[in-house]
């Protein structure tokens, strides 16, 4: 008699394309506010300086100059490490922070313990404002230019992000490239070494109980999908699918059903999104299947359908009408098999992308473009600035800081001299001890 173990795991997946969009209205907003001018090509203006975290380098003109830090590091909160931004905070010993980091630590530096918050660094403000950088997937074929602030929301929600060739371990392919690219890679270099299935449909899939992972492609659009087979000691096999792409990407709702032998298990949830096979471990979500059920044969037969995110939303939304309508028919409304209406664009991207790269290198340098030229100048000889450089504080908020700063030093010396006078009565003690013990003896 067969029976049938159906676990059903849904999550709301709106929330990340809401994100997106709300980026790229900001990124509109910042682009329409601040314009970059060209690089000029005129030899005579060239002109190269070196400082303490990057290179000026020879493309200058009336608006803008491109500048090459050698530390990308150097215009990051010292604390999250995330890209600073206005308003930047320092304390007297000139340690920087974000605002955010400035409020969880309660206005106190964690390097110098020295108050922080009521002095901001206008230098770096500055140089932020006027601050326009390309995106680090340039390479993957992303042509996007946007203010320093930006940069780590975009390439957070990037269409370009690096994904790596699932068969790189198996056969030692080292493709590295946008999901488009890795879709049309794939393809072309590994297409054997896929099972092919369409958005929709049921696909049987024959799973054997060595195979870590089988390597899934969607006939129309390429989208690479794994499907992922974990032995578990002493419990079975943990099987789980997720989709190779952006880590922001919308989901894949998926279903699938195990038989073996006179069983029937069903599992449906939706896929995350990953750009490695090593990002992370697979999905907490998972059908788990008792080791016997791949039989003498060592092989497990699979019933998969991936539904195209758009189609599934679709499908819900009608769903839940019928089910507000009658609820008596919201079992049979469920289980009815959709018609897709069209080609979703799985990749989201804007344009073509360019061949990837067999060779993921690491980025050691950052080119950026200041808007205003004046930004890294002295504004008192209008010279470049060189280092070091020094910070005039208003008459207000120095008093300010250098009372906060003492009435701290003087904290923290009362406690070292409690604890020397606590010290010397004890040492006094042992001595007193030491006399007693020698006077006994004698």
């Amino acid at each position: 008699m067969d029976c049938e173990s159906h676990q059903t795991s849904e999550v709301d997946h709106q929330g990340s394309s809401d994100r997106v969009e709300d980026y790229e209205e900001r990124e509109d907003s910042e682009e329409d506010k601040e314009e970059v001018g060209d690089d000029g090509d005129d030899e005579d203006d060239d002109d190269e300086e070196e400082g303490g975290g990057g290179v000026v380098e020879a493309s200058r003109n009336d608006q803008s100059i491109t500048v090459t830090l050698t530390d990308p590091q150097v215009l990051d909160c010292m604390i999250c490490h995330n890209p600073l931004t206005i308003p930047v905070f320092q304390c007297v010993n000139e340690h920087l922070t974000c605002s955010s980091c400035c409020r969880k630590l309660g206005n106190k530096c964690p390097f110098c313990h020295s108050p922080i918050g009521s002095n901001r660094c206008r230098a770096i403000e500055k140089v932020l404002q006027s601050i326009q950088v390309t995106c680090e997937n340039t390479r993957y074929g992303c042509t996007k230019t946007m203010s320093y602030r930006l940069k780590y929301i975009h390439e957070k929600f990037c269409n370009y992000a690096p994904c790596s060739c699932p068969l790189s371990s198996s056969e030692n392919c080292h493709f590295v490239g946008s999901q488009e690219q890795l879709n049309k890679h794939f393809s072309d270099s590994h297409k054997n070494s896929a099972v092919k299935f369409q958005y929709n449909k049921v696909s049987h899939i024959t799973l054997r109980v060595n195979d870590k992972f089988l390597v899934l492609q969607e006939e129309i659009e390429g989208v690479l999908f794994i499907l992922n087979n974990r032995s578990e000691k002493k419990l079975g096999n943990v099987i789980s699918v997720n989709c190779i792409g952006p880590t922001w990407m919308s989901s894949h709702f998926y279903d699938i059903v195990a038989r073996p032998e006179e069983t029937a298990l069903r599992f449906q949830c939706y896929t995350d999104c990953i750009q490695n096979l090593m990002d992370k471990p697979p999905s907490i979500a998972f059908l788990l299947v008792p080791s016997k059920s791949f039989g003498c044969c060592g092989q497990l037969k699979l019933d998969l359908c991936i539904w195209r995110c758009e189609d599934h939303e679709d499908e819900d939304e009608e769903d839940s009408e019928e089910g507000d309508e009658d609820d008596d028919d919201e079992d049979s409304d469920s289980d009815s098999d959709s018609d897709s209406d069209g080609y979703g664009d799985g990749n989201d991207c804007d344009e073509e992308d360019d061949e990837g790269e067999y060779e993921e290198e690491e980025n050691e340098f950052l080119t950026m473009t200041l808007t205003d030229r004046q930004a890294l100048d002295c504004q008192i000889c209008c010279n470049p600035l060189t280092a070091p450089i020094f910070q005039m504080l208003s008459n207000m908020k120095s008093t300010e800081v250098m009372r906060a700063t003492l009435t701290t030093q003087l904290a923290e010396s009362q406690k070292r001299a409690t604890r020397l006078e606590s010290g010397k009565a004890a040492l006094e003690e042992q001595i007193a001890d030491v006399i007693v013990a020698l006077a006994a003896a004698e």
